[in-house]
């Protein structure tokens, strides 16, 4: 980076980057809970996360009201794996901010994963709300690009369509229960096809390993 050296008018507000930085400690603590976390500004503590279960450090993201109406999901076939948790449809929000990915355990930005994650809301939360959402998704390593963005923050997948329809269909296993309202549309469907059988579908109760 010699020849591109950091420059302080790409920064954005003092109020801005703390908020960033929020959410940057907050997407590892989530990744892993077993590491306690502490942010502190000009002196004073923001954030406080000791070592906690995943479910504690759902509620540290999303608020423990919200984190108790949480749905798991587990799907696995061969080395791709998806697990996490998933809001009840009688949770939405007006934004996606609440919806964080990781992959092997970093943190990771995708909108082709929020739309597979939302696809099986569709009729089941109200057109312009958003599910809140852990995902965890875990591949080997070698079928996946990381240098497709300057952070490293999106990736590529080498088999997209597993791991897409992995998510979609282990979504719409948790909220299956649920019904559809037809006037608010109807779920997308079909999801791209696995790569085999799934090990578990997918179980009603916050809890995930």
């Amino acid at each position: 980076y010699y020849n591109t050296p950091a420059r302080r008018r790409f920064l954005k507000s003092p109020m801005r980057e703390v908020e960033l930085c929020h959410d940057t400690v907050v997407r590892y603590a989530l990744a892993y809970p077993s590491v306690a976390f502490k942010l502190a500004v000009d002196g004073r503590e923001r954030l406080v996360a000791p070592p906690a279960s995943p479910l504690e450090r759902v509620a540290l993201a999303v608020g423990r009201d919200a984190a108790g109406e949480m749905l798991s999901i587990s799907w696995q076939a061969g080395d791709l794996r998806v697990r996490g948790l998933v809001s009840s449809p009688a949770l939405g929000r007006a934004r996606r901010d609440r919806q964080y990915f990781f992959l092997n355990g970093r943190p990771i930005r995708s909108g082709l994963l929020a739309i597979m994650l939302e696809r099986p809301y569709a009729g089941r939360l109200p057109p312009g709300r958003y599910p809140l959402a852990v995902v965890h998704v875990d591949v080997d390593p070698s079928l996946v690009d990381v240098n497709v963005h300057p952070r490293k923050a999106e990736v590529r997948f080498a088999q997209e369509r597993a791991v897409y329809g992995a998510l979609g269909q282990a979504v719409a296993a948790a909220l299956s229960p649920y019904p559809v309202h037809e006037t608010w549309g109807t779920p997308g469907w079909p999801f791209p096809e696995t790569p085999a059988a799934p090990a578990g579908l997918a179980e009603s109760g916050a809890t995930y390993d």
